[in-house]
């Protein structure tokens, strides 16, 4: 799968997160270069207001009145035919000016990214006070996920792929979300709560992701502990992570990604004809040696398995098969566990496939 292509997925796969204020008695964490990142640009507001000239007499003059107040540092208002609004922004570095135009139609005024009565001279003023501090790029772009635009989500994106998992595999679960927490780039937050959950975890990982990209890593170890974490944004600030105690009603970082490709093609290993003989053996040795010859890893949802009381370390299946598939032969004795289980295949942010292993309910 394309780099570009994990990205689409990245975009589209999530709908818009609804984010949390921060726990006051949680904890920061900030890296060096996010720190150094963390100038904000300061933006002058020139304001142009084109004023249709077959407007009615005096339109100029009660838009100049009402615009007075709302901060733009200069203000113009002229007749003119154009007919949409625009931005551009002018220089470079931490100081820049934004140049906006707006277009007053039918007693509206149409900013980039919003239209607004002259009365509403508060809501046109934050509204300036957006486009300040994200400029217009920001303001104006839809946001697909977490309140953040698809570049920024990207940018996430980017990040996650620059930084890799440590060894995972038995070790605890709070030490490895501890170290990737600080080397992921960015500022986290941690919630009372959450920083509870972490100074406290007795949980192990049963799985292996060393290799795989921070962004997956870290949703898989919070994940084992009843955690997860979230990008979020305040206006004219960089992005943060925030790390919470699960809930069902937020969206979070997922523990990798949808696949696109039909999985033939995907994992086209998993897929190799073999005759298979399996009575009474453990369910574990089985899975590790399907893992082991069809080329792609399995990842094991350790805190579904817990809260379903599923115990694989002592379940024994049978599997008498000719002509299979290690993927038919592994889904066949995952359905036999009670609770039965699924056998997902996901990526993570750089397209790494696994397959992920939790329970159908």
């Amino acid at each position: 799968m394309s780099r570009i292509s994990t990205i689409a997925i990245l975009v589209c796969a999530l709908t818009v997160g609804i984010t949390s204020s921060p726990d006051s008695s949680g904890q920061r964490f900030q890296s060096r270069s996010q720190r150094q990142s963390d100038t904000a640009t300061k933006r002058l507001i020139e304001l142009r207001v084109q004023v249709h000239p077959r407007s009615p007499l005096g339109t100029q003059q009660e838009w100049m009145q009402a615009l007075a107040e709302v901060g733009a540092e200069q203000l113009k208002i002229e007749t003119s035919k154009k007919s949409r609004p625009s931005f551009e922004e002018i220089g470079s570095g931490p100081r820049k000016t934004l140049s906006v135009t707006a277009i007053v139609n039918r007693g509206k005024l149409h900013l980039p990214g919003g239209q607004f009565t002259a009365r509403q001279t508060a809501a046109i003023k934050a509204h300036l006070d957006k486009l300040r501090a994200d400029g217009g790029e920001a303001t104006v772009a839809k946001k697909v996920a977490f309140g953040l635009t698809a570049k920024q989500l990207i940018g996430i994106h980017e990040q996650f792929e620059a930084v890799k998992s440590p060894s995972t595999k038995d070790q605890p679960a709070a030490d490895v979300a501890r170290s990737l927490i600080a080397r992921c780039g960015y500022k986290v937050t941690i919630s009372g709560a959450a920083s509870q959950k972490l100074a406290t975890s007795e949980e192990n990982l049963s799985s292996e992701l060393n290799g795989f990209t921070a962004g997956t890593s870290l949703a898989y170890a919070l994940r084992t502990m009843g955690l997860v974490f979230r990008p979020q944004r305040k206006t004219g600030q960089p992005i943060e992570l925030q790390v919470d105690v699960a809930n069902a009603e937020q969206t979070n970082w997922p523990v990798g990604w949808p696949v696109e490709e039909k999985l033939r093609e995907s994992v086209p290993k998993m897929f190799t004809k073999i005759d298979l003989q399996v009575q009474q053996n453990p369910i574990l040795d089985v899975l590790g040696a399907i893992e082991s010859r069809g080329g792609t890893p399995f990842f094991y949802d350790d805190a579904r398995l817990k809260l379903k009381k599923i115990d694989l370390a002592n379940l024994k299946v049978d599997y008498v098969k000719n002509r299979t598939s290690y993927y038919s032969a592994a889904v066949g004795v995952l359905k036999q566990s009670k609770p039965s289980l699924k056998f997902d295949l996901r990526i993570d942010e750089t397209g790494k496939r696994f397959f992920w292993i939790t329970p159908v309910n």
